[in-house]
């Protein structure tokens, strides 16, 4: 078994960053700090790892059968 993380290219984003001031209120994530948000994301890989070995899903699809 795997656990997939997934991040799409907002999640990574701040709404400093210009031109997201618009979806602030309809994209939840743009409500918390980006600083917070990666420091949530080093929490939950971390937490991962400990545990198991990260690989790239390529990889992890070659393991299923």
């Amino acid at each position: 078994s795997f656990v997939a993380v997934e991040l799409h290219a907002i999640d990574l984003l701040d709404v400093s960053d210009g031109g997201l001031g618009a979806l602030r209120g309809r994209q939840p994530g743009l409500e918390v700090s980006l600083a917070r948000r990666l420091a949530t994301l080093e929490t939950l890989l971390a937490h991962l790892l400990r545990s198991a070995r990260g690989v790239c899903l390529s990889e992890a699809a070659r393991c299923l059968p």
